[in-house]
This record gives structure tokens, sequence and C-alpha cells, in this order.
């Protein structure tokens, strides 16, 4: 007798073996999709960070002594000194980044001295799946007047 075909047991491996497979490239798939995401959003909040220090520097540039006088912890929400209570997204597109900046003094006599610099730290968090995730850029502004 010359049987043409496949066993049922030989079938069901076959179908076995190529769902593992399907499952697997699926969550390959899901996993790089994820990190891509993820990517896309670490770029913009950057882009958001070095927009905001290239306006500080800009402000900086325009009168240092008002420059000067913002100490502390700003919330940018726009392009304009707001303070940082309650910092929220609203202003930045998609709306799931929030972005501060910090604004520190090394010397104590800052104002008056041509030696004079700021330190800046500047950070754009938003939230991705249930987790909250940071890009930050620090740099310092010096007078040169």
């Amino acid at each position: 007798m010359n049987k043409n075909g496949f066993s049922l047991v030989e079938v069901l491996v076959f179908v076995s073996i190529l769902s593992i497979f399907f499952v697997f490239a699926s969550a390959v798939t899901v996993s790089s999709l994820r990190d891509m995401k993820f990517n896309e959003h670490k770029i913009m909040a950057t882009h958001y960070s070095e927009e905001l220090v290239e306006w500080l520097r800009a402000e900086k540039e325009d009168d240092w002594n008002v420059f000067i006088s913002h100490l502390g912890t700003y919330c940018f929400n726009s392009l304009n000194w707001s303070t940082s209570g309650g910092c929220t997204s609203l202003g930045l597109t998609p709306a799931i980044y929030k972005r501060q900046a910090l604004l520190e003094p090394v010397n104590t006599d800052c104002p008056t001295s041509f030696n004079c610099q700021m330190d800046i730290t500047i950070h754009t968090y938003w939230d991705d799946l249930g987790k909250s995730n940071d890009s930050s850029i620090k740099t310092a502004f010096f007078v040169w007047e």
C-alpha cells in the first residue's frame, strides 16, 4: 500500500511549530514598536530641551542683568518665564511633556562680577507606558561683556 499525504500527527507538529514561530515574530514586532515609540519620545524631549537652551541663550544675550535675576526652578510650557508651581504639559505637542529649568549662580557676587557664571539644568519629563522618563541637559552661561 502506497499512501499519499500527511498523517494527523505530522500536521499537528507542523501547525504547532508554525504557531510558535508566529507568536515569537509578533512578540519581536511589538517589542520593536515599543522601543521605536520610546525613542521617538526621547528625541522630542531632547528637541524641547535644546529649544529651551537656545531661548535662554537669547534671553541672556538680550540683557544679562535681567537674565541673572531669574534664579530658581521655572516651568516652561511655552517659551516665557513662569514659576514652577503646578508645572503641566499644556503648550507642548504632544501634551505628554513637562519642561523645567533650574537656574543657579555659581558665584555669590554674580550680578556685579565679570567672572559671573550661571549653571542651568533643563529637564523634560514624559510618561510612557506608566513609567516616568527624563531627558536632561546641563549647560553654563557666562557674562562676556
